[in-house]
């Protein structure tokens, strides 16, 4: 799957998603993308500006999402994966658990992490595992 086909499916799997996104579907999104794209121990540029571009892209979609708030919230995410990666890992999951037991929720969550594994147009293998 490539980075078009892999957006292509996340964009119809959140245009499915008809329920107020929450607080905690926003911190497992941003934290699947970001778990994935730091799996090589970095993040390329436009890795972050992929997944922050396709919910700009789509905002109308979300008029209760604060893009600025998204945007903040991936960076610091990010960061904490890349400063503690241990530590960062552990916050990092404990936000997308948030979200396991509700099963549209957790398809939003798992399309933004395949997004992530494109980003930067290339397939790593430590960020396939962490997707698995």
């Amino acid at each position: 799957m490539s980075l078009d086909e892999s957006t292509a499916y996340a964009l119809a799997t959140w245009a499915r998603f008809d329920e107020a996104i929450t607080d905690d579907l926003v911190r497992a999104v941003c934290g699947a993308f970001a778990i994935v794209a730091t799996a090589d121990g970095d993040v390329a540029e436009s890795e972050g500006a992929s997944f922050l571009n396709i919910i700009r892209e789509r905002a109308e979609a979300f008029p209760q999402l604060d893009l600025a708030v998204v945007e903040r919230l991936f960076r610091d995410l990010t960061a904490a994966l890349l400063s503690d990666p241990e530590g960062g890992r552990e916050h990092v999951l404990s936000e997308i658990a948030r979200v396991k037991d509700l099963p549209k929720e957790r398809e939003l969550v798992r399309s933004a992490a395949q997004v992530a594994i494109f980003a930067d147009r290339r397939v790593e293998g430590r960020e396939q595992k962490v997707m698995e």
